[in-house]
C-alpha cells in the first residue's frame, strides 16, 4: 500500500508540474523593440514604393506570397500576390516616382510576430512624361507577419477619397 501511495504522489507531481508549464504564446517579448522594428520596416517599405516602377518588384517582395494574402483598394479585392502584381504593374509602367507623407502612424503589436499598422497621409505620383499628380489623402492599413525573421504584409488595404 505504501508503494502505491508513493507512485500516486509521484504521478500527481509529474502531472501538476506538466500542467503548470507556460503556453507557447506566453513567451515574453519587448513590445517597444517590435514597434521599432516595424517602424523601420515601414520607412523602408515607403522608400521602396517611392521609386515607382524601379521599385515595383522589390515593393511586391515586401508583401507575403502566402495563400492567405489579400489586398483591398477602391472596393476591389485581390486574393493572391500574383493577382496584385498583375493588376498594378501596368499602371506603374509610367510612374517614375511616388511621394508619401504621413501625419499619423499607429503600430499595434498583437504578438511578437504579428503587428497591425494604420497610416494616414497623402500620396502623389511623378510620371515619365514629367507630369505630377496632386497629392491626395490616403489611409493605408496592413497586417504584418514575421516569418523567418522578415516582416511581410499579409493583408493590406488602401483607402483614397472617391474621384468625381
Amino acid at each position: 500500500m505504501r508503494n502505491r501511495f508513493g507512485m500516486f504522489v509521484a504521478f500527481v507531481i509529474v502531472i501538476t508540474t506538466g500542467c503548470n508549464a507556460p503556453a507557447p504564446e506566453a513567451v515574453v517579448f519587448d513590445r517597444q523593440t517590435v514597434e521599432a522594428e516595424v517602424s523601420d520596416w515601414l520607412e523602408g517599405f515607403w522608400a521602396t514604393w517611392s521609386e515607382g516602377i524601379d521599385g515595383f518588384d522589390r515593393g511586391m517582395a515586401l508583401y507575403d506570397n502566402h495563400p492567405d494574402y489579400s489586398f483591398a483598394v477602391g472596393g476591389s479585392l485581390w486574393l493572391s500576390h500574383a493577382a496584385v502584381s498583375e493588376a498594378f504593374r501596368p499602371g506603374f509602367e509610367t510612374v517614375k516616382k511616388q511621394t508619401f507623407e504621413f501625419e499619423q502612424t499607429a503600430i499595434t503589436v498583437l504578438t511578437r510576430d504579428l503587428v497591425y499598422t494604420a497610416q494616414q497621409g497623402t500620396g502623389s505620383h511623378s510620371y515619365a512624361d514629367g507630369t505630377t499628380s496632386d497629392a491626395k489623402p490616403l489611409a493605408f492599413t496592413m497586417l504584418l507577419v514575421r516569418s523567418d525573421g522578415l516582416w511581410k504584409a499579409r493583408f493590406a488595404h488602401l483607402s483614397e477619397p472617391a474621384t468625381e
